[in-house]
């Protein structure tokens, strides 16, 4: 009745959406939880949201198709769709460096998009600028590890969910009277800045062009070389 159901509701959004360009893609669910996925079979999960897949294709053939995972269900078989959307709340960016990494591995030459990363400020002045520095490090991760999309969790501290307000996390990049916080300077600085960030440490480089009858092309690589964005290189 479930799987039903959600087909239902699945076919109903993309006959609303078709052919509307403002939609980047359709996400067919967000974050199964393990317990059930491990209860239900990880394969009959993987069917399902094929089959989701399949119903939105039948409706509109060029919308994006995706799944919101999040990393306890990474090992959820999505190859049926179109992108990797994962939600990855992680507080050192260290480590999202290398969890995005991994995620580009599963992601198999699609592309991979953040679909919720932030931090609770805990309605705190210390926490505000902790969550600041944290989402402006997490999108200059985000650019150097190649990540087609990031979304930021959430626009405001003023969110529902199943119709109760959520009262003790405060993701928002500005408050419940819709004040900015300083991760929203933060936020709108960084993406300015993307996908150029500027590398904590850039030892000098020495590039040497070896070459043998390359007349045709070594004036176009040398010229190529004089304009790369790196602050401390020979040729």
């Amino acid at each position: 009745r479930a799987a039903a159901e959600a087909r239902r509701q699945v076919a109903r959004a993309a006959h609303r959406l078709a052919e509307d360009e403002r939609v980047a893609a359709l996400v067919l669910g967000n974050e199964l939880p393990a317990d059930v996925v491990r209860w239900v079979g990880p394969d009959r999960v993987a069917d399902l949201l094929a089959s989701l897949a399949d119903t939105v294709a039948e409706v509109d053939p060029g919308m994006l198709r995706t799944y919101g995972n999040y990393p306890t269900t990474e090992h959820l078989d999505l190859g049926a769709l179109d992108l990797l959307l994962f939600n990855v709340f992680l507080e050192d960016p260290a480590d999202l460096r290398r969890y995005v990494a991994r995620l580009q591995n599963l992601a198999d030459g699609r592309p991979l998009v953040l679909g919720e990363l932030g931090l609770s400020t805990g309605g705190t002045a210390a926490g505000e600028r902790r969550q600041a520095d944290l989402v402006a490090a997490s999108l200059a991760v985000a650019a150097e590890r190649g990540v087609a999309g990031t979304c930021l969790f959430s626009w405001t501290d003023d969110w529902w969910v199943g119709g109760k307000r959520v009262e003790d996390w405060f993701m928002g990049l500005t408050t419940r009277e819709r004040e900015k916080k300083a991760s929203f300077a933060a936020v709108r600085e960084a993406f300015g800045r993307a996908p150029r960030f500027p590398l904590g440490h850039a030892p000098k480089v020495s590039v040497v062009v070896a070459s043998y009858n390359g007349a045709r092309t070594l004036k176009a690589c040398l010229d190529s070389l004089v304009r790369l964005h790196y602050p401390d290189y020979e040729v």
